[in-house]
C-alpha cells in the first residue's frame, strides 16, 4: 500500500501526531508529513512513561531520529507513571499520562488537531474489551474517530494495511516487547479472542466497523434527544426539574444526568453506571437528599430540584450554638442555618428538617462530627458507617454540619433528621434550615 486515507485531517490543520515508534504512529507521521504542504503546521509528541527502562530508552531515540528525518519537531517529555498510581491501574494511568501530555502541547504549541495511530483492528479489540466488562450503545461504538480536537485518521485501515505501508515506504519501526506477552487483557483478546472470532468471519473488521457505524447513529439521536430535555428542564445552571426527569425515558433521562454532569464539571469526567443509577434513584425517591459522586461532586434534590455542584472543598469548621428563632453563618462553609416556626421563603436552599416544637427552649450546637456519634433514623448508625455507606470522600466527612442537643445528634445535613425528634403533625413543627448566603 503506497498510501494512506488521512481525509479526517483538515485542509490547514496544525497536527501533532502521538508517536510511540510502533508501526501505526510511524505510518501516521510518515503520512502526514508527506502532505505537510496540505497542513497549516506537523508536530510529532513522544511520552517516556518510565516503565520499561533501556527498551522505552532506545524507543526515545528511535522518535527523535525519525522526526529529524522526516524534518518534524518532536516534543518529548518523561514521566514515571508508577510514582503517582490512581488505582485504576499502570495502563490507565499511563494512557491518561500520555493524553494529558499530548493536549498540553497542543495548546502550548497551537496545535488544533492531536492525531493518534488506532487502526481498525484496535477498535475490534475496544468493542470486545466493552462487551465483556458490560457496556452500553457508547461503549459498543468503540474508538471514537473524533473526540474534541482527538483525531483517529487510520481507523478504516487494518494492521495488515499499516504494515503494507511502512513495507511500501522503507520505513522501520520499533516492536514493544509488552504486547507480546499475555499479561494484559488487550494482548489476551488480540492473541487469542479475536483470531478464533477471524476464522468464523475473516472480514471480522469491517463486520465491526458495520455494526460500529450503526450504533454510531443510533446514539447520536439518543443524544440528540437527550440534549433537547436537557435544554427543557433547565432552571439555572447545574439545576434541573426533578418531575421532568421522571417522566423521561430511562435511556434519554441518564443521558440526560450525565450531560448535566459534564456541563458542571466542564467535561473533565464522565460518570460510571453506578453513578447515573445513583442520581435517577435519588429522583425517584420523595425525600431530600445526596449522592456522592467522583472527583469531587455531589447531586442534591431538594423539592423539584435535581443539582449537580462541587462539593464543599474544605475540610472542617467551627462549631456554633443555635437557639429558636436565629439565623446564624457558617462562613466557612459559605451557609446559613436557621431555626423558625415556618420554612423561611429561600431559593439557595441546601436543606430544611422538621424537627418537635418540643425542642424550643433547648440550645442547639452545630458543629463537625465527633467520634462516636450515631444517628437513628430507622436503625441506630454511627455517622461513620453513613458516611461510608453514601461514599463521603473521607476528607469532606468533617465538613458537613451536625446538628445536636444535650442527648446526642438530631440531624445531618444531607442525611437526615433523628426518629426521636421527628415532629407528631403539622402544628408541632419547628424548622432546621441550611441555605446558602446570596
Amino acid at each position: 500500500m503506497s498510501n494512506l486515507n488521512i481525509a479526517q485531517l483538515p485542509a490547514g490543520a496544525r497536527v501533532l501526531c502521538a508517536l510511540s515508534g510502533g508501526a501505526d504512529s510511524v505510518a501516521l507521521l510518515s503520512a502526514v508529513a508527506a502532505r505537510r504542504a496540505y497542513f497549516g503546521a506537523v508536530g510529532a509528541a513522544h511520552f517516556h512513561h518510565g516503565l520499561r527502562g533501556a527498551d522505552a530508552d532506545e524507543d526515545a531515540a528511535f522518535c527523535h531520529a525519525l522526526a529529524a528525518r522526516l524534518h518534524v519537531p518532536l516534543h518529548y517529555e518523561q514521566g514515571n507513571v508508577r510514582a503517582e498510581p490512581s488505582g485504576r491501574g499502570l495502563e490507565a494511568d499511563a494512557r491518561q499520562r500520555r493524553y494529558e501530555f499530548l493536549q498540553h502541547v497542543a495548546a502550548a504549541h497551537g496545535y488544533t488537531h492531536i492525531a493518534t495511530g488506532h487502526t481498525a483492528d484496535d477498535q475490534v479489540e475496544t468493542l470486545l474489551l466493552n462487551l465483556t466488562r458490560g457496556t452500553g450503545l457508547t461503549g459498543l461504538t468503540g474508538i471514537p474517530a473524533t473526540r474534541g480536537n482527538i483525531v483517529r485518521p487510520l481507523l478504516a485501515h487494518t494492521k495488515a494495511d499499516i504494515l503494507a505501508y511502512v513495507q511500501a515506504q522503507g520505513l522501520t519501526y520499533r516492536t514493544d516487547n509488552s504486547n507480546l506477552t499475555d499479561d494484559y487483557r488487550r494482548n489476551r483478546f488480540r492473541h487469542h479472542v479475536v483470531p478464533l472470532l477471524a476464522k468464523e468471519n475473516p472480514k471480522l473488521t469491517s463486520a465491526v466497523g458495520r455494526t460500529v457505524t450503526l450504533l454510531s447513529q443510533d446514539v447520536d439521536y439518543l443524544d440528540t434527544q437527550a440534549r433537547d430535555a436537557r435544554r427543557a428542564l433547565h432552571l439555572e445552571t447545574g439545576v434541573i426539574s426533578l418531575s421532568g426527569l421522571r417522566m423521561l425515558h430511562t435511556a434519554i433521562a441518564s443521558r440526560v444526568v450525565r450531560f448535566l454532569y459534564q456541563e458542571v464539571s466542564n467535561d473533565e469526567h464522565d460518570l460510571l453506571e453506578c453513578h447515573i443509577n445513583a442520581i435517577l434513584s435519588l429522583a425517584k425517591s420523595n425525600v431530600s437528599a445526596v449522592t456522592w459522586l467522583p472527583h469531587g461532586y455531589i447531586a442534591r434534590r431538594m423539592y423539584d430540584r435535581l443539582t449537580i455542584e462541587k462539593a464543599l472543598a474544605i475540610l472542617t469548621f467551627l462549631p456554633l450554638c443555635l437557639s429558636f428563632g436565629q439565623t446564624k453563618k457558617l462562613p466557612e462553609l459559605g451557609l446559613l442555618v436557621s431555626w423558625q416556626k415556618k420554612p423561611k421563603n429561600v431559593h439557595n436552599l441546601v436543606y430544611s428538617f422538621s424537627v418537635t416544637s418540643a425542642t424550643i427552649g433547648i440550645d442547639l450546637v452545630v458543629r463537625p462530627r465527633k467520634a462516636g456519634d450515631t444517628i437513628t433514623i430507622r436503625h441506630t448508625k454511627k455517622l461513620q458507617d453513613v458516611f461510608v455507606d453514601a461514599k463521603v470522600p473521607r476528607h469532606l466527612r468533617d465538613a458537613i454540619p451536625v446538628i445536636a442537643d444535650g442527648t446526642g445528634v438530631i440531624c445531618v445535613c444531607g442525611v437526615g433528621v433523628a426518629a426521636r425528634v421527628r415532629p407528631r403533625d403539622a402544628e408541632d413543627q419547628t424548622v432546621l434550615e441550611f441555605f446558602r448566603e446570596e
